[in-house]
């Protein structure tokens, strides 16, 4: 054997656990996708509204928290957050919150009514 078939193989570069960031981090669908992700070894990132408990909120040990209220931030606010946030995958578990800052269903009224489709009291309440 020639000295260069006893060199032992380079070591294999450091594997960087994925960025995983979940709008809606705390709530129903969000706190069961962290749980997930950071089972797979992820580096999980929860978005979401601040100061507000819930189950959601007990088990983010582990987890980067980050306060953000979708409803309220610009598109550019949330474009800036994510890019300094440098996520590999961004999961949007968000749900529907019930009303905007102002008071008015966030869900646009359709245009037809799906059998599914009940429109929040705002939404009954606003005119035309």
């Amino acid at each position: 054997m020639t000295q260069s078939e006893h060199r032992a193989a380079p070591e294999p570069p450091p594997v960087t656990p994925p960025c995983i960031v979940v709008l809606g981090g705390t709530g129903f669908l969000g706190r069961h996708v962290r749980t997930a992700f950071r089972s797979a070894g992820a580096e999980v990132v929860s978005v979401s509204r601040p100061g507000l408990a819930g189950p959601g909120r007990d088990d983010l040990t582990g987890d980067r928290q980050v306060a953000l209220d979708l409803l309220a931030v610009r598109p550019d606010e949330l474009a800036e957050t994510l890019a300094a946030l440098d996520p590999d995958t961004v999961v949007n578990a968000s749900g529907r919150s019930g009303t905007s800052p102002s008071g008015t269903c966030d869900w646009p009224t359709p245009s037809w009514s799906p059998p599914w489709w009940t429109p929040c009291g705002s939404c009954r309440a606003a005119p035309g």
